[in-house]
């Protein structure tokens, strides 16, 4: 039984007046007993929910635009990728020796509606089909001396849909102007222009 009991404590004040006997500590005085209001609201008079309604507005006004904004920096990330995997695939058929406008049907049924929005906007260099003729091939007179490349080169153009974005892409706060995504693939010829 005795081990379930509280240890004696050895009090400074103790210690001189009873030379060194264990003693209980004393108990503290009854107004440092007294419970204080907790929390930064009591201590400034306010209401306890005030805090977390003005960090509401305060989160929707801060991170509202920011949302949007990444949104439109996703689209932008989003066109990039598809106007490059478009001039990959048109390059693809051209050094397979696809002609132009089989090519530039290619890259434009290869991109999602409306990313590449007209036949203009996608280029095949050299642009003639004499010009793309394959090194290794045998019919071909100058295999020896050069390889020839072939490049498409795809344009979209990408419209914000925020001012701020608009800003940040353009330079200008306008929604109405649009940023030319321009991507070009080159590849080696393997066959020669159909």
């Amino acid at each position: 039984m005795r081990g379930l009991m509280r240890p004696k404590v050895l009090s400074r004040a103790s210690v001189g007046r009873r030379g060194g006997e264990w003693s209980e500590p004393r108990a503290a005085p009854r107004a440092a007993r007294q419970r204080r209001p907790e929390g930064t609201a009591a201590r400034r008079g306010g209401r306890p929910g005030q805090s977390l309604v003005e960090f509401s507005f305060l989160l929707a006004i801060i991170l509202a635009p920011m949302m949007v904004g990444v949104v439109d920096f996703g689209r932008v990330f989003y066109y990039d990728v598809m106007v490059s995997a478009a001039a990959g695939e048109g390059a693809r058929a051209a050094a397979g020796g696809g002609s132009n406008t089989a090519i530039i049907a290619l890259v434009r049924a290869s991109a999602p509606s409306g990313v590449i929005a007209s036949d203009s906007d996608v280029t095949v260099t050299p642009s003639t089909c004499t010009g793309r003729a394959a090194a290794n091939d045998p019919s071909n007179i100058n295999s020896a001396k050069k390889e020839i490349w072939v490049t498409v080169t795809a344009t979209s153009y990408f419209r914000p849909l925020t001012p701020l974005a608009s800003w940040m892409v353009t330079g200008s706060p306008s929604t109405d102007q649009t940023l030319p995504l321009t991507r070009s693939v080159s590849q080696r010829m393997r066959t020669n222009c159909a």
